[in-house]
């Protein structure tokens, strides 16, 4: 047994069995291990108080059994690593028994506990034991919303609809690309997922309700109108008349945008204007801001009051959604288990005492729901508690998550004086170099925007620390950071990656870290293919690991959308033909392009350009000029041979085969690449999407592209990975990913700074309550739009209590989540950084110069610069951005590098500024005359040159086969065809040449299937096919009972026999036979029935007597079935027949249809009908005793 080795606050943690506990741990400070240590200690004997011990002498454990413990952990990844750790230290110390146990542990994150809890008395809770937990809950509330939203919809086109104000204020989908909840479906999708993860649900949504007054304005701007000196005099007393001619009026829309236009803003810059005079006008023009939205939003009342009505529709919709697939969502298993475990005495007797030890590790990612539940699983003092976590960590608010509930529950404890607070501030995984990089980012406590909660951390040591190396290259910087200015978005994110890549290249060559060893964190994998293509471009492989938008935006995926797209309308250029030819599973360049875009018109003789259609692409004549073109040719035979398969084979086996003859994987395959890898892994599951989305349309290209694209668009799906994938790549990932995970080398992109939130519900929490307020976005008027802008905050009055205007709630509102996000954003920064062993790599960007001002609202950039960077004396004291060097005394020349991609002026005001120009600043201030990039980057300043392609094509080995005849399985059923064929019966009446209507007659084959297969459609025009014939006629007698007619149009009749492939001959004995059953008796009779059922099909118990030779079940379907429940013993059958003799006598009838009539009536006795009539219907044959009916052969059995 190893000897372990605790420091002094592991020690304390360890031996701190009751509490509550309170760790605040750091990052790489050895949480896990120390969770671990607990356990076994309190399983050990002499763990419990001496005082406890039934005998002094013997020592007892403070734990009997690893069952009393409760563990939650945030992910079930990090839940198995802790029981992995458990069962080898148990194992390590002769505890077999305990080690057995450990699989059914209660160790678990959250959702799980509760999913265990749940199950386990579902009964009891009225669900359904064998429930699911919804995979994609996000696209279930998704659905939800569409289905109420257009329900609302359709009600209000009729004009008298529960919600046509809500829907006329607001748009209904967001612009393509936003994140914001600015639509009506997105604020719908804000609210669910917000009440979904509330203790009070909906029912705690407030809110904040629209009271204008116009008296502060009017005060406002009448202290103005007094004071003729005033510049602004006049317009403020032009607008006293309109605000007075406004109280005065109906204050209806009309009259407040009248008062709206009269009412000025008034000037700041009149000639001769005084300090008192602009104080004045700034009050009225923050008096009017307010005024006129709240007016406005008044106006909108009845609007806003129905959006929580309608959230409770889609609510209850969702509830539905879930109910419809026996599903629970994560929140549901919360709710579901916190009821049971307060409500429910069984549930509560089971579980009260049952641990004695209760640990919940990152506790900064919890919500006060699942805070709630956890007591409920403790004793009253909470002693058996241990919460762990960093509060600097918190980047789940997205989720939910609320790091106010760390921060009142640290505070809970130390004040109490019940518990212990202490801290693990020991870090064991990072370079020294790294923890100082983030003390000097992070520090300053409550002074720091960027570290509120920030904990600093020491080194263990280079002695000590797993895994240290040292660099070899004493230029190398541990720390790093590079900045881009200015540009597009785009563009920046371009420059930001190849100085990553560049960077990477040069910590491959110079230190020898592979490219497994280099990872890219990201906040969103929105840019992940720029990074990894630039890193590519750097010569190392690189893979995307997770992030849905990555995989739904491959081009791999997108491939796979073309041909299916081009399968279902070869002629669709757009979506299908040219993206489908030009992708890398064809790869036709120009060449092949211009060859099928040019040809010479027959007409005139010259050439010409052409239309890119299916046709032309498939079989157009391609000019000599041309010469070989072999990517065209195997294009053509494999989509060829792809079309003519359509409606004869599955949509998933045709795209399949595609894929596959086109060379595509083979040639990823081949190249060896991680990245082809991935593309391969890409392209396999995509396949599969197209297999799973083909259930129920299998055989419809149309209908599989239209699911297939759905799924792309809405279901969540990451990347895939091959098997062995983990190989020596760079990998790309998002910083949740990361969390749990550390890498010898970090580059962080994309995470500084956060969105303008230009959502049109803001919601803030207060004492249990969700209060709201919302803009409208749809103005009957555009001008409209103008009276309802957002107030600007008294920063120096704002507290902590929610303002009782709405329009000024709205805008604080607006202004807590945007602190709680810029807080988020700085955590993530910090999770990052934290990330890494030996390097941290920090790539910033700005597009203009406000955004390097600290504490910009929006940007993180300017206030970490401010910390990172040396001062720049001659401009302000602010961060010299040309120092190209960070602010260490062990620095580096060049471990920080400004790009400006246009002339950047420092700060961006009048006056004083530093100027950073492109010619020394620029991309390309690095390279040499010859082009060259810095040495050892790995990349080159020129692009790739135009050089000839290389494309494998892949063609089948041809294989010698023979066919051989299959052996005949038995038969599991039979139908009355089949065992009359077999027997020699008189089987169905059987035609003869058109124009020998004396022939014996036939009808369609029993087993009620009139499908036209492919043999049939091929001799869709012979004449002496009767089955074509009775299929029509049976078609037309089941269109009439379906739709209650009483005659078939001629159109449908038509179309029939087109389908049939009748000859005009025949047609003739059809229209005949239809208007002799639409007349006749029996079909009265029939119709007298008050159920009746056309082509019912059956699959039964067959009769004993053929079931050695036939098989043990009868299947087929009777033309028409009438039955009676009130009359449940009989039933009546109707038999079409078309064809026949009319000579044949009543003996030789009844002979004929008896066995069918035995077959149905056996069926229909099974089926407990005690009486049953069968009556053959020979609608081509008159009845011999009245013409005007047809010869009916009847059984009763």
């Amino acid at each position: 047994m190893v000897a372990i080795k605790l420091d002094a606050k592991q020690e304390r943690i360890v031996k701190t069995l009751e509490g509550p506990l309170f760790v605040s741990a750091g990052a790489g400070s050895g949480k896990t291990f120390t969770l671990t240590q607990r356990i076994m200690y309190a399983l050990r004997p002499g763990s419990k108080p001496q005082g406890q011990w039934a005998d002094p002498q013997v020592p007892e454990p403070f734990l009997d059994s690893i069952d009393q413990v409760l563990a939650i952990t945030f992910t079930e990844k990090a839940a198995e690593e802790l029981k992995e750790r458990i069962r080898a230290a148990l194992i390590d110390e002769g505890m077999d028994a305990e080690a057995a146990k450990v699989d059914n542990a209660w160790i678990s994150t959250i959702h799980g506990m509760c999913s265990r809890i749940i199950r386990a008395h579902a009964l009891d809770l009225g669900l359904d034991p064998a429930f699911g937990v919804a995979e994609y809950a996000e696209d279930l509330k998704r659905a939800a919303v569409e289905h109420v939203l257009r329900r609302a919809i359709a009600e209000d086109a009729t004009g008298a609809g529960a919600y046509d104000d809500l829907l006329a204020a607001f748009a209904l989908e967001n612009e393509s690309g936003s994140y914001s909840a600015r639509s009506l479906m997105a604020i719908l999708f804000k609210v669910l997922s917000a009440a979904s993860a509330s203790v009070g649900g909906l029912g705690a949504f407030c809110q904040v309700r629209p009271a204008p007054s116009h008296v502060a304005l009017m005060e406002a701007y009448r202290e103005i109108a007094l004071a003729p000196s005033y510049a602004n005099a006049e317009a403020a007393q032009r607008a006293l008349d309109a605000l007075d001619a406004y109280v005065g009026s109906a204050r209806d829309m009309e009259a407040l945008r009248t008062c709206f236009a009269s009412c000025d803003a008034l000037s700041l810059r009149g000639r001769g204007m005084g300090k008192d005079e602009k104080a004045a006008v700034a009050e009225v023009r923050r008096e009017r801001t307010l005024f006129f939205a709240e007016s406005y939003l008044g106006m909108k009342g009845d609007a806003l009051s129905q959006l929580m009505d309608l959230a409770a529709d889609v609510q209850a919709e969702y509830e539905a959604l879930k109910a419809e697939k026996s599903l629970l969502d994560n929140d549901d298993l919360l709710t579901r288990a916190y009821d049971a475990l307060k409500d429910n005495p069984l549930v509560r007797a089971e579980f009260a005492g049952k641990f004695k030890m209760v640990m919940v590790d990152e506790f900064q990612d919890t919500a006060q729901q699942q805070v709630e539940l956890v007591r409920l699983l403790c004793g009253a003092d909470g002693r058996e508690l241990c919460t762990v976590g960093d509060a600097q960590q918190s980047i789940y608010r997205f989720r939910g998550a609320d790091v106010s509930v760390f921060r009142r529950k640290k505070k809970e404890v130390e004040r109490s004086g019940q518990g212990v607070s202490c801290s693990l501030d020991v870090n064991f995984r990072s370079h020294a170099d790294i923890l100082a990089y983030a003390d000097k980012i992070f520090e300053g406590g409550e002074g720091n925007p960027l570290g509120r909660d920030f904990l600093h951390l020491d080194s263990c040591g280079e002695a000590t620390r797993k895994g240290a190396r040292a660099l070899v290259d004493p230029t190398t910087a541990r720390r790093q950071a590079v900045l881009v200015a200015g540009g597009s978005s785009q563009e920046r994110a371009q420059h930001k990656a190849r100085a990553i890549a560049e960077r990477f290249a040069r910590l491959r060559a110079r230190e020898g870290f592979a490219p497994g060893d280099m990872v890219i964190l990201m906040k969103r994998l929105t840019d992940a293919d720029v990074y990894a293509r630039a890193v590519r471009a750097a010569g190392m492989p690189c893979v995307v690991a997770g992030g849905t938008s990555v995989f739904r935006q491959a081009p791999e995926v997108g491939a796979i959308t073309a041909l299916l797209a081009f399968l279902a309308n070869p002629d669709d250029g757009q979506k299908g033909l040219m993206p489908l030819l030009t992708s890398p599973m064809f790869c036709l360049g120009a060449t092949e392009l211009l060859a099928l875009a040019t040809h010479i018109d027959p007409q005139a003789g010259i050439v010409d350009s052409r239309t890119l259609t299916g046709q032309v692409f498939l079989s157009g004549e391609i000019m000599e000029k041309f010469g070989e073109l072999p990517l065209l040719t195997r294009a053509r035979e494999v989509l060829g041979r792809a079309v003519r398969r359509v409606g004869n084979d599955r949509v998933a086996d045709i795209v399949r085969d595609v894929v596959n003859e086109s060379g595509w994987l083979f040639r990823l395959e081949r190249s060896g690449q991680a990245q082809d890898r991935a593309v391969a892994a890409n392209v396999l599951k995509a396949l599969d999407i197209v297999e799973r989305e083909s259930a129920g349309r299998a055989f419809a290209p149309r209908l599989v592209a239209r699911a297939y694209e759905s799924h792309i668009a809405h279901i969540k799906e990451s990347p895939a990975a091959l098997n062995g994938a983990d190989e020596d790549a760079v990998h790309i990932m998002t910083v949740h990913a990361s969390k749990g995970l550390e890498f010898p080398v970090v580059a962080v992109a994309e995470c500084d700074g956060i969105s303008n939130d230009g959502d049109a519900l803001q919601a803030v929490e207060r004492e249990g309550r969700t209060y709201w307020s919302a803009l409208p976005n749809r103005f009957a008027l555009a001008d409209d739009a103008d009276m309802l802008t957002v107030p600007e905050l008294d920063e120096d009055n704002v507290t902590h209590e929610v303002p009782e205007r709405a329009a000024e709630a709205f805008a604080y509102m607006k202004r807590e989540n945007r602190l709680l996000d810029y807080e988020e954003a700085a955590r993530l920064l910090y999770v990052a950084i934290t990330r890494a062993r030996e390097v941290a790599i920090l790539a910033f960007g700005v597009r203009f110069a406000t955004e390097l001002v600290p504490e910009h609202p929006t940007s993180l950039v300017g206030e970490v610069l401010s910390r990172i960077l040396p001062v720049d004396q001659g401009n302000d004291g602010l961060p010299d951005l040309g120092a190209g060097r960070l602010d260490f005394s062990d620095s580096k020349e060049g471990d920080f590098q400004l790009i400006a991609l246009s002339e950047l002026n420092y700060p961006a005001k009048k006056g004083v500024h530093r100027t950073y120009s492109i010619e020394e600043f620029g991309p390309d201030a690095g390279v040499d005359a010859n082009g060259a990039a810095p040495e050892g980057s790995g990349l080159s300043a020129g692009g790739e040159g135009a050089g000839s392609r290389h494309v494998a094509i892949v063609t089948p080995a041809a294989v010698d086969y023979r066919l051989v005849p299959a052996e005949r399985s038995s038969r599991a059923s039979y139908s009355y065809s089949s065992i009359s064929r077999e027997l020699h019966a008189e089987a169905e009446d059987r035609d003869v040449a058109v124009g020998t209507p004396q022939g014996e007659g036939s009808d369609a084959a029993d087993s009620g299937s009139h499908e036209r297969s492919s043999s049939q459609a091929a001799h869709a025009g012979d004449a002496t096919d009767a089955t074509n014939l009775g299929s029509v006629v049976h078609d037309a007698c089941q269109w009439m009972i379906e739709t209650g007619s009483d005659e078939v149009p001629v159109e449908r009749v038509d179309a029939l026999c087109r389908y049939w492939g009748c000859t005009s001959e025949q047609r003739v004995r059809i229209d005949a036979a239809i208007d002799r059953w639409r007349g006749s008796k029996v079909r009265a009779e029939a119709l007298r029935w008050p159920c009746v059922r056309a082509e019912v099909p059956f699959y039964s118990r067959g009769m004993e007597e053929f079931g050695d030779r036939f098989g043990a079940y009868a299947e087929g379907a009777i033309d028409l079935l009438c039955t009676d429940s009130s009359d449940p013993n009989h039933a009546l059958v109707i038999d079409y027949k078309t064809g026949g003799h009319a000579d044949e006598t009543p003996e030789q009838l009844r002979e004929k249809h008896a066995l069918q009539a035995r077959v149905y009536a056996d069926v229909l006795h099974k089926q407990g009908y005690g009486h049953v009539t069968l009556k053959f219907v020979r609608v081509e044959q008159p009845d011999p005793t009245d013409p005007t009916q047809p010869q009916v052969v009847t059984y009763n059995l």
